[in-house]
């Protein structure tokens, strides 16, 4: 019964979307980029701002990590 309730929200997870700001400005993004582009778009004010956010959108399948600091997008964000 436990294991059912798991699955059934682990299959109703839906990530996070974004506000609609910043997905007009992660559209403007390139297909891979790195968090000082994020910081030159004003998606985030500092680099160290940017991990949190870069690490939100991994963990909800939005981009991949390429290498420290650079990014690639996986899907088109959702609103």
């Amino acid at each position: 019964m436990f294991m059912d309730a798991q699955e059934a929200e682990a299959q109703a997870f839906k990530p996070r979307g974004m506000q609609k700001a910043n997905k007009q400005k992660f559209d403007l993004l390139p297909e891979t980029f790195t968090v000082n582009e994020l910081v030159n778009a004003e998606l985030v004010k500092t680099v160290n701002s940017a991990y949190p956010l870069v690490l939100r959108w991994e963990k909800a399948g939005i981009i991949q990590k390429l290498e420290r600091g650079k990014y690639k997008k996986v899907t088109p964000c959702q609103e």
